[in-house]
């Protein structure tokens, strides 16, 4: 049998660092190329919205995943909608913007983002949540 790698939290810490990185990277590209489809957007949020479901599951009383929770829900006021509506997904830079910082916001109360001021402090903390974590 074939040995399967699970991904345990620091694997999903580091995945989660990086597909912000994407997302960060996308959105500069944006001003260069003209993109408005932000996908890795919507991945982002359903990411992140399935670890607060799956934490919320393991502990309905924590009011640090409650509060998550809530802050997420205002993506879906700031857009009208669903982030999970594929309808349109093109997304206003006003609104993408105030998306991508309640989602900073929010990596960033979990630990998986700690400061973000240059790329290779933050894949130092990533390898340091790694370490903690293990």
């Amino acid at each position: 049998m074939e040995s399967v790698d699970k991904l345990g939290p620091a694997g999903f810490g580091r995945f989660l660092h990086e597909a912000f990185d994407v997302v960060q990277n996308e959105r500069s590209s944006e001003n260069v190329v003209d993109f408005y489809y932000h996908v890795n957007a919507f991945l982002m949020y359903a990411t992140i919205d399935a670890l607060l479901s799956s934490m919320y599951e393991q502990n309905p009383q924590d009011t640090l995943t409650r509060e998550l929770r809530d802050e997420l829900s205002q993506v879906d006021r700031i857009l009208g909608r669903s982030m999970y509506s594929f309808k349109d997904a093109r997304l206003k830079i006003e609104d993408l913007n105030e998306i991508d910082a309640i989602m900073e916001k929010i990596l960033r109360k979990l630990g998986v983002i700690r400061s973000g001021t240059v790329e290779s402090e933050d894949n130092n903390e990533c390898a340091m949540m790694e370490e903690e974590l293990k």
